[in-house]
This record gives structure tokens, C-alpha cells and sequence, in this order.
């Protein structure tokens, strides 16, 4: 049984196959992630097209029995060409790709389609200081999605306030345990204990993504010290998070 259909699908990669072919990952938008075969020449109009993080109407046909899909058309409306010309949003753009394909869109392919595109459009029109404190609010985001996102406003030990969410207790060092995926307050930290230390500003930032719009985050100052503490613990918490290390944190060391 053959079957044609009509999808919204983001580019994800596009890898060759034999002489002419490419083997493209498509993130369809009721779907999540599938393979499709993308047949031509070099000089085909679609090897242009469909390219990474072009998105738009995707034509697909199924061969049911084979197991086999390929591309017969695509009609791309987003292009965001600034992902292919800067070296970090290209490089950020990769990473959030790969979360995607390694983590099945998380098994929640509507809402991830929604986060993720909305990033790269957020990628494509920023600076690179806003792509980069936009790419900690993806990644705190999308463990949210995921479910693996730990309360930053709770000790995960004596559930008590962290220090530096509320106005009346400002200061305190917090620090992250993998272990336990969770923060812990100054009272219940054991000075043997090892983790990712976070500093209020750092911890109000976090809880502040995690209630606030898109717009409001995007305005939120976020000190040197404080990104660098959160770029160490989120990296480290998306890698638990696919389950192994990310292959674009390897490759991109240096620049994310």
C-alpha cells in the first residue's frame, strides 16, 4: 500500500546518499521526526530547497510495504538565512536540532514545534548577545517540555524558599545536584556535596523564564557571571536530558 500526503515540516539535516540522493530528517508538525529520500541531480531545484531550517508545506509519498518515503515537492515559506552566515547561531541552531532528533521532539510534537521554530525565528533576527541568552531560555524551556526541569524556586530537599526568589531573602550560594535534579539552599548543602553552584541572580533569572512571556525574558539583564553559571548547568542538564553526550557540544566547543 502506497500512500501521498501533505505536511508542515521543518528541515532538520540533509545528508547525501549515493551519488545524487540525500537522506533528509524532517520534523513534521503532528508527527515529530521522520527520514524521507530526496532524489535529484545536483542541479535539482529541491537539493536548494530543502535545506536545514527552511520550513514550509512538505509532499511526501509512503511506500507502506517497503518502508520507504521520499520527497516529490516542497514548498518552503521561512528560510531564516542569517543561521548559515553567523558561526554561533548556526552552531545553536545545530544543538537545539539535535535535542530534537535525540529526544523525539520529547514525544510532544505540537508543543515542540511551537518552542523550536519559535527559537530559530528568534535565532535568525537577534544579535549574537541575544542569541545567546536565547538559547539558555530554549534549553530551560524545552527540559520543561520534557519534564526534567527541577523547581527553581524550591529547596528539592526541605522545600523551603531558595534563597534569592523571594525579595525578603535576597543572597546565598544554590547549588545544582545531578543526582537528585534539583537545587538546594545553604542551609541543607553538606560542604562535601559537589555540583553546578548557581548565584541568586542566576536562580531569579531562571524562575523569572519559567513565568514570564517570551517578550518580557528577552529583556531581562543577565550578568557575565550569571550566564556563564547557567550556560555550565544547562548544557550539562540537557546532555542528561538526551541521554548521552551531544554531539554538537563536542564540535562546538570554543563558540557556544
Amino acid at each position: 500500500m502506497s500512500r501521498n500526503s501533505v505536511e508542515q515540516a521543518v528541515i532538520l539535516t540533509s545528508r547525501p546518499c549515493g551519488e545524487d540522493n540525500r537522506i533528509v530528517t524532517l520534523f513534521i508538525r503532528t508527527k515529530g521526526i521522520t527520514d524521507a529520500m530526496l532524489y535529484g541531480g545536483r542541479k535539482s531545484r529541491m537539493k536548494s530547497m530543502v535545506s536545514p531550517w527552511h520550513a514550509g508545506t512538505v509532499w511526501l509519498y509512503t511506500d507502506e510495504v517497503k518502508h520507504h518515503t521520499k520527497i516529490t515537492d516542497f514548498d518552503p515559506v521561512t528560510f531564516r538565512p542569517t543561521l548559515r552566515e553567523n558561526l554561533y547561531k548556526n552552531m545553536a541552531a545545530a544543538l537545539a536540532t539535535e535535542l530534537m532528533i535525540v529526544t523525539n521532539v520529547s514525544g510532544e510534537p505540537e508543543k515542540s514545534w511551537v518552542l523550536f521554530n519559535g527559537f530559530l525565528d528568534g535565532l535568525d533576527l537577534s544579535d549574537e548577545t541575544g542569541c545567546r541568552t536565547g538559547l539558555l531560555r530554549f534549553l530551560w524551556r524545552y527540559l520543561g517540555l520534557m519534564g526534567l526541569r527541577p523547581d527553581s524556586r524550591s529547596c528539592c530537599r526541605c522545600g523551603g524558599r531558595i534563597p534569592g526568589t523571594a525579595p525578603a531573602k535576597p543572597g546565598g550560594t544554590i547549588l545544582y545536584i545531578p543526582a537528585e535534579n534539583g537545587f538546594i539552599c545553604p542551609a541543607c548543602r553538606d560542604a562535601a556535596e559537589t555540583g553546578i553552584f548557581l548565584s541568586a541572580e542566576s536562580i531569579r533569572y531562571l524562575a523569572a523564564v519559567t513565568g514570564e512571556t517570551a517578550r518580557v525574558s528577552r529583556n531581562i539583564h543577565l550578568s557575565g557571571q550569571a550566564y556563564d553559571e547557567l550556560r555550565q548547568y544547562l548544557f550539562h542538564a540537557v546532555t542528561l536530558a538526551a541521554g548521552g553526550r551531544l554531539k554538537t557540544l563536542v564540535s562546538g566547543i570554543g563558540i557556544l
